[in-house]
C-alpha cells in the first residue's frame, strides 16, 4: 500500500493551493459537479458576489454550480484534503523539530508526538503519559510519533483512521454510528435513528454503505474513463476540422485572387486593343482626309484660270463639306470608343466589387465557423479538465480505505462523473464546416486571333548529355515561366524549367530503375508556381519543387498491366487527372492523397493528352481513335459534351489546351513535316481557324503574361518554342 508521503510526492506542487487565493487550503470545500476545491472563505466570497443570480461558474472549468439555500454550509468539506494538509503539518514538525505548545501541559516544548483526539502536539513527558496512563488509553491508536521514518511510512488509510467518527448533528456529544441515505449519507447517532428526526429513514451501517459507494463509484469511473477518451477524440476531430477549414479558406482565397488576376488582365488586353484600334482608325481617316483635300486642291489648280472666283467658292464649299463629313465620322468613332471604354470600365468595377464582396463573405463565413469551433474546443478542454480532476479526486478518496471518507466523498464523485458521462457528444453539434463556393463573373471575348508569331531556341542546358533530349509535355508555372518534360534515353527522363525566351532556368534528370518495354516518356502539370506534378510510365508519379529541385515520389497502388499516358490540373480546380492506356482515368485531390477511378465514354479508346478548362470541363485527345472530345465531369460519370472537327481526316490529335476566354486549341499531326494548329470556339465543334506549323510540334499551352495572353508550343526534338499572341477582336 502506498505511503501518504509517496502519494504527496506524485502530486504537483500547486495541488494544495487554492486557485482563488493562491495559498494553501484553509477548511477546503468541494463543488458538487466538478469536485474542484476552494477555501471556505474564498467560496463564501464567490457565493456573496453571485447571490442574486443563485448560481456561479467554477473559476477553473466554468462548470455552473447552484448556490444551496444554506450558503457555504451547503457545500461538503473535503475530508481527504484536510487529512493531507494535516499530514503535511506533521511532516514539517518532524523535519524542523520546532517548539510547539503541548496539548497536555500547555508548556512550550519540542514536540515528539501528535494526538488527533487531543487535537494537538505532545511533549516527551506527555507522550509518555499517554503511553502509560489508563485515563487516556483510548488515545493510543490516535497518536503519531514525530520521527522522519515514522511519519514518512504513514499510509493514507492510517492517516484517515486518526480521525474519530463524525459527531451527530443533533447530539454533538455523541459519535455517529449510522449513516442516513435518505439525508445524503448524513452521520447520525443511534438515538436519532431510533427516536429522532431520522426515524423511519433509510439507515445503514457505515461499512455497508461505504462498500456500496465504492462499487458504484468504480462503475462510474469506468464510464467516466470511456467518456474522457470519447471527448479527447472529439477534441482532436474539432482541432483537425479547424485546421482543415483554415486550409480550405486559404485555398479558396488563393483561387479567388488568381481568378481576379486573370479577369483583370483580360480586360486590360481588350482595353489596349480598343485604344490601338482607335489610333489606327484615326490614322486611316487622316490619310483619307489628306488624300481628299489633295484632290480638291488639284481641281482648284486646273480650273483656276477659267473661273478663279467660282472655283474658289466651289472648292471652299467642298473643303468644308469634306472636313465636316470626316469630323462627323471621327466623332462617331470616338463615341463608339467611349461607349465601349465605359462598358469595359463597368466590367472592371463589377469585377472589383464582386472580388471585394467575395473576400468579405469568405472572411465572414470562415470567421463564424472558426469562432464556433474555437468555443467547442475550449468547452471540450474544460470538460477534459473536469474528467481528470474527478478521476484524481476519486483516486485520492479510494486510497484512504476509510468508510466514513468513502460515504461522505464518493457520492459527490459519482454524481460529477455521471454528469459528464451524460453529456451529449459534441460531434452532434457540428457538420463538416464548409465555406460556400465563390462565383466570379467572366468577361470572355467573342473572337480571338493568333498574331505575331515568334520562334525561340531552347538554349544549351544539357551539354553534358550524349544523346538528344526530347520534349513530351508543357505546362505554365506563372506569368513568365513554363515547365516542360520528356525523355533522354531508355532509363533517363527530364523536367526542365524555362522562361519565355527559351532560357533554361534549371532542370532535373530522373532515372527509371525498373524495366519497361517503352521509352521513359515524362508528362508534367503545374500544381503551384513552384511545384510540378510529373508522371512517367508505367506507374511513376511524384512532385518536383523548382526552388530546391527536390523530387518526392508518391506511393500508391497502380493497376497491373496499365501505364500512365498523360496528366493535367488547373490552378482554379482542386483535381488532378491522370490518364492511362485504357478508358480508365484517375482523379486525385490536390494533395495526391485520395484517388478515384472513372470510366471514359465508350467512344474514347484511351487518352494521349488531357487538359482542364476554366469551367472544369475535361478535354481529351484520343490519339488511338484519332479524335478529340470535351467531357463534363460529375461525381458519377464523364459525359461527352462535343467532339471537335478534324482539319484533315488523316491527322491525329497530339495535344490540347484552352485559353482564358474558353477557346480551344488542338495540335493535329501524323508524321513530319505535316502538323496543323486548329482553333475552336467556346461551344460547337466547328474549326474557327487553322494553319500549318512546324512539323516537329509536340505539345502546347496558353499563358497569361503581363502584356498579352500567348499560345506556347514546344517541339519534340528540335528544341524550339513557338509563340503566338492571342489578340481579342472587337466588332466595330
Amino acid at each position: 500500500m502506498a505511503s501518504a508521503s509517496s502519494v504527496l510526492k506524485s502530486m504537483e506542487e500547486n495541488f494544495f493551493e487554492c486557485s482563488y487565493c493562491l495559498e494553501n487550503f484553509s477548511e477546503p470545500k468541494q463543488l458538487p459537479n466538478c469536485l474542484h476545491r476552494y477555501c471556505s472563505r474564498c467560496l463564501d466570497s464567490l457565493i456573496k458576489a453571485n447571490q442574486s443570480k443563485g448560481k456561479f461558474d467554477c473559476p477553473l472549468c466554468n462548470t455552473t454550480c447552484l448556490i444551496p439555500s444554506d450558503g457555504i454550509n451547503g457545500f461538503k468539506t473535503d475530508f481527504v484534503m484536510k487529512s493531507m494538509l494535516q499530514f503535511i503539518q506533521l511532516q514539517q514538525a518532524a523535519d524542523d523539530g520546532e517548539v510547539k505548545q503541548c496539548a497536555g501541559c500547555d508548556e512550550e516544548q519540542h514536540a515528539t508526538a501528535y494526538c488527533s483526539r487531543c487535537n494537538g502536539f505532545l511533549c516527551e513527558k506527555c507522550h509518555g503519559f499517554h503511553q502509560t496512563s489508563k485515563m487516556v488509553r483510548d488515545h493510543l491508536d490516535k497518536v503519531v510519533v514525530l520521527k522522519d521514518d515514522a511519519v514518512d511510512s504513514i499510509t493514507m488509510e492510517k492517516l484517515a483512521s486518526l480521525k474519530d467518527a463524525p459527531r451527530c448533528s443533533e447530539h454533538p456529544d455523541k459519535l455517529s454510528e449510522l449513516c442516513c441515505a435518505t439525508c445524503k449519507n448524513a452521520p447520525v447517532c443511534v438515538l436519532c435513528g431510533a427516536l429522532g428526526k431520522h426515524k423511519g429513514h433509510d439507515l445503514h451501517e457505515v461499512s455497508e454503505l461505504a462498500s456500496d459507494e465504492r462499487d458504484k463509484v468504480s462503475r462510474s469511473l469506468e464510464a467516466l474513463t470511456t467518456r474522457g477518451k470519447e471527448i479527447l477524440k472529439e477534441q482532436k476531430m474539432m482541432e483537425a476540422e479547424e485546421e482543415r477549414l483554415t486550409e480550405s479558406m486559404k485555398s479558396k482565397k488563393d483561387r479567388l485572387t488568381s481568378k481576379y488576376g486573370i479577369e483583370t488582365r483580360k480586360i486590360g488586353y481588350r482595353m489596349r486593343y480598343i485604344l490601338d484600334k482607335l489610333d489606327r482608325r484615326n490614322k486611316e481617316i487622316n490619310q483619307v482626309e489628306r488624300k481628299d483635300l489633295a484632290e480638291v486642291e488639284k481641281k482648284r489648280k486646273k480650273q483656276i484660270e477659267q473661273a478663279i472666283q467660282r472655283i474658289n467658292q466651289e472648292m471652299d464649299e467642298q473643303t468644308v463639306e469634306k472636313k465636316k463629313a470626316h469630323a462627323t465620322t471621327r466623332a462617331s468613332l470616338q463615341t463608339k470608343h467611349d461607349i465601349r471604354e465605359r462598358e469595359l470600365e463597368e466590367c472592371k468595377q463589377t469585377l472589383n466589387k464582386v472580388f471585394e464582396d467575395s473576400k468579405l463573405s469568405l472572411d465572414t463565413q470562415g470567421g463564424e465557423i472558426l469562432a464556433s469551433l474555437g468555443a467547442m474546443v475550449k468547452t471540450s478542454k474544460n470538460t477534459l479538465s473536469r474528467v481528470e480532476n474527478i478521476k484524481a479526486s476519486a483516486s485520492h478518496v479510494l486510497e484512504c480505505h476509510n468508510n466514513w471518507t468513502d460515504v461522505q466523498c464518493l457520492p459527490g464523485v459519482r454524481e460529477a462523473s455521471d454528469a459528464i458521462v451524460d453529456l451529449q457528444s459534441s460531434t452532434n453539434e457540428f457538420d463538416k464546416a464548409k465555406v460556400a463556393p465563390i462565383q466570379m463573373p467572366s468577361f470572355n471575348a467573342d473572337r480571338i486571333a493568333l498574331r505575331n508569331r515568334q520562334t525561340f531556341v531552347i538554349d544549351k542546358g544539357f551539354s553534358n548529355l550524349r544523346t538528344p533530349i526530347q520534349f513530351d509535355s508543357i505546362a505554365v508555372l506563372d506569368h513568365n515561366n513554363i515547365v516542360s518534360s520528356g525523355f533522354i534515353s531508355d532509363t533517363l527522363s527530364h523536367v526542365t524549367f524555362l522562361d519565355l525566351s527559351g532560357s533554361v532556368l534549371g532542370h532535373r534528370i530522373l532515372r527509371r530503375n525498373d524495366e519497361f518495354r517503352f521509352k521513359p516518356h515524362r508528362y508534367c502539370s503545374a500544381l503551384t508556381n513552384d511545384l510540378v506534378l510529373t508522371v512517367s510510365p508505367p506507374n511513376l508519379i511524384g512532385t518536383l519543387l523548382q526552388s530546391t529541385s527536390e523530387f518526392n515520389h508518391v506511393e500508391f497502388d497502380w493497376p497491373v498491366g496499365k501505364w500512365m499516358t498523360c496528366v493535367a490540373s488547373h490552378p482554379l480546380n482542386e483535381h488532378v487527372f491522370v490518364g492511362s492506356n485504357s478508358r480508365d482515368i484517375y482523379i486525385f485531390d490536390k494533395n495526391l492523397s485520395n484517388r478515384r477511378r472513372m470510366r471514359l465514354p465508350k467512344v474514347i479508346r484511351w487518352p494521349s493528352d488531357v487538359a482542364v478548362s476554366e469551367g472544369g470541363l475535361l478535354l481529351v485527345c484520343d490519339q488511338d481513335g484519332g479524335e478529340t472530345f470535351e467531357l463534363s465531369v460529375n461525381k458519377t460519370a464523364l459525359q461527352v459534351v462535343r467532339k471537335l472537327d478534324k482539319p484533315d481526316k488523316e491527322l491525329l490529335p497530339l495535344s490540347v489546351c484552352t485559353d482564358s476566354n474558353g477557346f480551344v486549341y488542338v495540335l493535329w499531326g501524323k508524321s513530319q513535316p505535316k502538323c496543323v494548329l486548329a482553333q475552336y470556339g467556346q461551344t460547337g465543334s466547328r474549326i474557327l481557324a487553322s494553319g500549318k506549323i512546324d512539323g516537329d510540334s509536340r505539345a502546347l499551352t496558353s499563358i497569361l503574361t503581363d502584356d498579352v495572353e500567348k499560345l506556347v508550343i514546344v517541339t519534340n526534338t528540335t528544341r524550339k518554342l513557338l509563340m503566338f499572341d492571342l489578340v481579342v477582336i472587337e466588332d466595330d
